[in-house]
């Protein structure tokens, strides 16, 4: 299930980009994941998944609220807007907000 989440945010984020860009899918309420200084660099993709998310070996986990997809395409964090982790992905990926 969760890889088919993925699968159709990245189509999504692949429809809407231009040139080698990483995406956000903000799995949860509309709005609610805040992308600030890299959105030059990175875009924002409201998705939406109902159901179960069912991954093999760890079987049914809690529904994550947003993820990061890296330009090539691999997932690079997935969590709450909130974590404290999310900053570091975007810089490690996106460079810091301060070279935007």
């Amino acid at each position: 299930m969760f890889a088919r989440v993925i699968v159709a945010v990245l189509a999504r984020v692949e429809n809407i980009r231009e040139g080698p860009q990483g995406g956000v899918g903000d799995l949860g309420v509309d709005g609610g994941f805040d992308i600030g200084p890299w959105a030059a660099r990175v875009r924002l993709v409201d998705a939406a998944h109902t159901g179960a998310w069912e991954l093999p070996v760890l079987g049914v986990v809690p529904a994550p609220t947003a993820v990061l997809i890296r330009p090539d395409g691999h997932a690079a964090w997935v969590g709450d807007p909130a974590d404290p982790g999310r900053p570091g992905a975007l810089t490690t990926w996106f460079r810091s907000p301060a070279l935007a």
